[in-house]
């Protein structure tokens, strides 16, 4: 594991191989692996709150919060960036690596939200 951090923290691509991390046949379920980690991760600015136009509190506001700085859906992908990845990634974009003023989401944690996101971002 720790040669894939290594890996990971000198890779300049904001995409993580997410067949090293999560199983081929792991299904990601929103409601049991993505939701914790955003909810534990999130919560100071996104939880109970929306900031910059996105709010993490449930599956529903997940994929319909616009995050201000990108003008579109956070769960959507276009020109092959996915706001929600883009800002947990090692260079957003647009403004400051999430979660802002914390550490960043483990490889692992992020590998599990673009596995959910892969599978088209089920309500599961």
């Amino acid at each position: 594991m720790v040669a894939v951090l290594v890996l990971l923290a000198g890779c300049q691509s904001q995409q993580i191989d997410v067949r090293q991390l999560v199983g081929p046949s792991d299904k990601v379920s929103f409601s049991e692996d993505v939701q914790p980690i955003l909810t534990r991760s999130c919560g100071g600015c996104h939880i109970g709150n929306r900031t910059s136009g996105v709010s993490l509190d449930s599956y529903q506001q997940v994929t319909t919060s616009v995050g201000a700085q990108y003008g579109r859906r956070i769960v959507e992908p276009e020109g092959g960036v996915v706001p929600l990845l883009d800002k947990i990634g090692p260079s957003p974009q647009f403004g400051d690596r999430m979660p802002l003023g914390r550490s960043p989401l483990a490889p692992d944690e992020i590998a599990t939200i673009q596995a959910w996101l892969d599978d088209g971002a089920p309500d599961n």
